[in-house]
């Protein structure tokens, strides 16, 4: 008497066809599973609210002057940042932001009158704080974001500067970046953030122990106030 059997190996159904009569396999043959079969499958298994989740609940371009924290530190550029948030909770959101500023004395390429001729800055830094975290906020009665807010998170920085020989070079820096502000509808549905942040940015790797203005030893490389207004969109 014949008789079908089947096993899973991998992504493959081995289907064997066995007789009890003269005890050998008649059949062996593989069918494969499909991977874009198996992908389909998940996906159709994932609901629609998880994919529009992707889209942030808001969004915000946020203008700031800075104040750095010691003598030490050099007068930072003004500091345009994009900001935007997840929703994960009834009072607390996925928070990112991007920032970029400068040192003030001169970004590359900047020329200044220095007694009656031209004098080219050699020394420059540019920040570019990235920044994941969690904004811890109040709500209104339909559940949108108002009122006080907190956000923190740790942040990765990119860094162009110039270096101890006066070249260009590149650094990546860690830190963080934290907050407080407060969160006001505006005008054609428009929101207005007011409110204040600090960031911290510390080089590591090979660059940390250079004398420069990024590395420098026993010091720290970015300490900085920033007080910021913002305009945004969503809930």
């Amino acid at each position: 008497m014949a008789f079908i059997m089947s096993s899973q190996v991998g992504d493959q159904i081995l289907v064997r066809a066995h007789d009890d009569s003269c005890g050998k396999a008649l059949v062996k043959r593989p069918v494969s599973l499909p991977v874009s079969l198996c992908c389909a499958t998940l996906l159709g298994l994932i609901p629609a609210t998880a994919s529009a989740s992707v889209r942030p609940a808001t969004l915000a371009l946020r203008w700031g002057v800075t104040e750095a924290t010691s003598v030490r530190q050099p007068e930072y550029s003004t500091v345009p940042a994009v900001t935007s948030t997840w929703p994960v909770g009834r009072n607390v959101s996925l928070w990112s932001s991007a920032s970029y500023f400068w040192q003030e004395w001169g970004p590359p390429g900047i020329a200044f009158d220095f007694d009656g001729g031209s004098f080219r800055s050699d020394h420059y830094s540019r920040y570019l704080p990235l920044t994941i975290g969690i904004r811890v906020h109040t709500h209104d009665t339909e559940g949108r974001q108002r009122g006080p807010f907190l956000e923190f998170g740790p942040s990765l920085t990119p860094a162009w500067f110039r270096n101890e020989a006066g070249d260009p070079d590149f650094a990546l820096m860690g830190g963080l970046q934290t907050g407080a502000g407060f969160r006001i509808p505006n005008a054609w549905g428009t929101r207005a953030e007011l409110g204040l942040s600090y960031y911290l940015a510390e080089s590591f790797g090979e660059t940390a122990e250079r004398v420069s203005r990024i590395g420098t030893p026993h010091e720290v490389d970015v300490s900085a106030f920033v007080a910021f207004v913002a305009l945004g969109i969503g809930d």
